[in-house]
């Protein structure tokens, strides 16, 4: 989902890619267009498995570390690197493999 505000210089990116029928990433950006140039300006990317937070990235200029991290379920935060849909995906497939390595689905 993409909702455009003001002439299309800013736009919410929604989704939530599923990984099975148990995880998806949710997934949103808020992306601005300056002088040609587009960039996002605050995102959140939270892994979902069975209805329960496993981890997650923020981007939240509001909050304290602006670039953060959530490690656990709880609403805890920690000082991270920034890091792209393409990253917080691909931590998303490595989170599903070790759980399917530790359980012996292969």
């Amino acid at each position: 989902m993409v909702e455009a505000e003001g002439a299309g210089q800013r736009a919410k990116v929604v989704a939530r890619p599923a990984y099975n029928e148990d995880a998806y990433l949710k997934s949103e950006e808020m992306v601005e267009v300056h002088q040609g140039v587009v960039f996002r300006s605050k995102y959140s990317y939270h892994f979902i498995e069975r209805g329960v937070r496993r981890w997650g990235y923020d981007l939240d200029p509001s909050h304290d570390p602006a670039v953060h991290m959530h490690p656990g379920p709880g609403h805890e935060r920690e000082t991270a690197s920034l890091v792209t849909f393409k990253e917080a995906l691909a931590k998303g497939w490595e989170t599903i493999s070790e759980a399917a390595g530790e359980s012996g689905d292969t």
